[in-house]
């Protein structure tokens, strides 16, 4: 009962917690660097946006990118962006396996 509760918890804590922080940041993130980008100015790096997304925030990456027109007709960049999205799909669902067996 309590590895029950306990993959709730985390599995709650992440999707109603983390993931709308990291979402909110990583929506940042992509407007910072599209004002870059027209500015000339230093910058964000893609690992640091992907990484952002790898851990959550992508939801707000791609409502970022949707938003600011951002980093949407790069091919490479795309593929990277949706593994994260699968990444982030497949550790729910292997978290919510290992606590309900």
């Amino acid at each position: 009962m309590f590895a029950f509760t306990m993959g709730i918890s985390l599995i709650s804590f992440y999707l109603f917690v983390a993931v709308p922080i990291l979402s909110a940041v990583s929506f940042t993130l992509y407007g910072i660097d599209k004002w870059k980008a027209k500015s000339s100015t230093e910058r964000i790096p893609e690992a640091s946006l992907l990484m952002i997304d790898a851990f959550g925030g992508w939801p707000g990456g791609l409502t970022g990118q949707k938003f600011f027109r951002h980093k949407t007709v790069k091919v490479s960049y795309q593929i990277k962006y949706w593994l994260t999205v699968v990444f982030n799909l497949i550790c729910i669902y292997v978290v919510y396996r290992a606590f309900h067996g």
